[in-house]
């Protein structure tokens, strides 16, 4: 009789366990993820700290985590899409774990909600959970290195063409440097050599301030919407992203306008400006550029007509042509924007550069070897 009551006893407790265990345990689990601060480029490695904390006075003695990784993000293993995690939480107990993840690819996401699965450690009572970690990345694109310019774009971005953009005012004398080789001997400020016991040059204010605005277009087909190709996008990120950088230590200010969708509404707008702090905001506005036009890229540039300030220099990258564009690029040209035209495509591609404006000499930029990838919209 004493060995019944004892199973009774002991199947009763059980029982009433597990009926507490999940009354006082629905709810309780918290979790959360932590993503370095810093900024991230395509092909950084980083690592993500997961936070799981059981705010209950019960045990979890089974978690089983399943976090499906944002696109831009993959790790190491066969499932390289998600994290799996399986560990066990003591009452009021935190625990968190590191992983080592790669920066595959450009783009902004959300992290999507993660599934996860308790159990009593008894197998009366399982719970299955969907929780937000809260948090989102971005991976802005990697500058072009001068390794993988071409010869054209070489001199095309270059210093030498760069420095055409502003004449120096002789009288307005701004200071003195170093002599550098090929500095004529009339600019030497002899004075001031004779002063430091070496060779100086005068410097002089420049007569107008130089601005650049760089125009993506993210369209490839006559209706926008219906496609884009990925390689074309992530060039020109690359090469915007280089640009950017070039024109940051030229001193010139410089702005982004694109047709690309992003979180934002209509396309992508960055003001031009020229300080550490814009450079971070136009790498991080690049990041945020969608695979997908927001509007005709006609219409963007029907857009900017009277905009721009007067005598901005216009930089625009397209692997798409038509007449609307052409109209439009001869509209800006007319209100005296001078343009640099750069046709981005496969090897002996022939463009119909029809309505072209005059004197545009378009320059042709070839794709880097790789898939051509076809994003649908």
């Amino acid at each position: 009789m004493s060995l019944l009551w004892w199973m009774l006893l002991l199947v009763g407790s059980i029982w009433f366990y597990s009926r507490l265990w999940r009354r006082w345990t629905d709810g309780k689990l918290f979790y959360r993820i932590r993503i370095p601060s810093e900024a991230k480029w395509e092909g950084d490695s980083l690592t993500v700290e997961m936070e799981l904390e059981n705010r209950s006075w019960l045990p979890l003695p089974w978690v089983a985590l399943e976090q499906p990784l944002p696109p831009v993000l993959r790790s190491e293993g066969e499932n390289s899409d998600c994290l799996r995690w399986v560990t066990y939480l003591l009452p009021r107990q935190r625990v968190r774990a590191g992983f080592r993840l790669t920066c595959t690819r450009r783009g902004g996401y959300r992290w999507e909600q993660a599934r996860l699965e308790t159990s009593d450690g008894i197998g009366l009572e399982e719970r299955w959970y969907q929780l937000d970690p809260g948090c989102s990345v971005l991976v802005r694109p990697r500058p072009l290195d001068e390794a993988e310019l071409t010869p054209e774009l070489r001199e095309t971005l270059g210093e030498k063409v760069v420095r055409r953009w502003y004449q120096e005012d002789p009288s307005r004398l701004s200071g003195v440097r170093p002599w550098q080789e090929g500095d004529p001997f009339r600019r030497i400020h002899w004075a001031a050599s004779a002063r430091s016991e070496e060779w100086l040059v005068k410097q002089f204010e420049t007569t107008s301030h130089t601005t650049l605005h760089l125009l993506l277009n993210f369209q490839f087909f006559e209706l926008h919407r219906i496609g884009a190709d990925s390689r074309v996008i992530d060039f020109s990120c690359r090469l915007a992203a280089h640009l950017f950088r070039q024109a940051e230590a030229m001193g010139l200010s410089y702005g982004l306008e694109s047709n690309a969708s992003w979180q934002g509404i209509g396309g992508m707008s960055v003001p031009a400006g020229n300080s550490p702090a814009h450079l971070d905001w136009t790498e991080e506005a690049l990041g945020l550029l969608r695979p997908t036009a927001a509007e005709s890229f006609s219409h963007l540039l029907n857009r900017l007509s009277g905009r721009l300030d007067p005598g901005a220099q216009l930089w625009v990258v397209t692997g798409y042509w038509d007449r609307r564009i052409a109209a439009g690029l001869e509209r800006l040209r007319g209100e005296g924007h001078p343009l640099t035209l750069l046709l981005l495509g496969e090897p002996g591609r022939e463009w119909d550069l029809s309505g072209l404006p005059r004197d545009v000499i378009p320059i042709p930029v070839t794709l880097p070897e790789g898939e051509q990838g076809e994003v649908p919209a």
